[in-house]
């Protein structure tokens, strides 16, 4: 099971919009997987348009 933190200060737009990054990222990985091809966090970050950081702070929340 996927758990998200999100703060006390956030509404359900930002929940929501926290949630699609999340399975964007998932599919992409699993696109690039099915392709045959490596995911590397800057090449993910790329093509999902997201900071590098924010990308790593999406792994390592749907790690936990």
């Amino acid at each position: 099971m996927i758990l998200l933190q999100l703060s006390s200060a956030q509404g359900p737009e930002e929940c929501c919009l926290a949630v699609k990054k999340a399975l964007d990222l998932l599919d992409l990985i699993v696109e690039t997987d099915l392709r045959g091809g490596a995911s590397s966090l800057a090449g993910l970050a790329g093509r999902l348009q997201l900071p590098t950081s924010s990308t790593h702070n999406l792994l390592k929340t749907m790690e936990a």
